[in-house]
């Protein structure tokens, strides 16, 4: 079994992907990710109240390896640290650009790179290249083979007369409602 802590919403699309392929087991101390895991991707889970209760865990458990998002959370940190204390392989899938430094407080073992143009910004800020795994990130991949769904109801924020732009960026707020 292979541990997998979120601590951040986009961290769950990096991993869910991969849910059905390997034998993963979620934790996580963010009540939004806990409600996103129960509620929108109905992924079994644990949810710890604390930070001590979730370090406990990863103790008690002793995982070969612990894979992580890559987010800016303190507990991100304390989960990292705890987890090469007890000689567990850290391995975190970074989905995002920049303030690497930030991210990686606790520097983990291994950081899977999503492609090429992050791999070489890591190097830049003096990250080592064997640390640095290209190889992509499973929700990019997985998004590539769905099929688009056009809503009727989008149509009505366009001007046909008009230009209309759309850019795509996050979700206005946490809950991650698809707003």
């Amino acid at each position: 079994m292979l541990t997998v802590f979120l601590s951040q919403p986009a961290g769950i699309e990096s991993f869910f992907p991969l849910y059905d392929k390997l034998p993963l087991t979620f934790i996580t101390t963010s009540p939004v990710v806990h409600n996103l895991l129960q509620k929108q991707y109905k992924l079994s889970h644990l949810y710890f109240d604390t930070l001590e209760q979730c370090l406990d865990y990863i103790q008690k458990e002793r995982s070969k390896i612990l894979l992580t998002d890559a987010s800016l959370s303190s507990h991100l940190s304390a989960v990292i640290k705890h987890a090469k204390s007890l000689n567990i392989l850290t391995i975190s899938i970074l989905d995002f650009w920049g303030r690497y430094k930030d991210r990686f407080r606790e520097e983990p073992d291994l950081i899977i790179v999503p492609n090429e143009h992050i791999y070489k910004e890591l190097l830049r800020e003096g990250f080592k290249q064997n640390k640095l795994l290209k190889l992509g990130n499973p929700f990019f991949e997985w998004i590539l083979q769905q099929k688009p769904i056009y809503r009727k109801e989008y149509g009505n924020f366009l001007d046909a007369s008009k230009k209309n732009i759309l850019f795509i960026s996050q979700s206005f707020k946490e809950d991650y409602l698809f707003l």
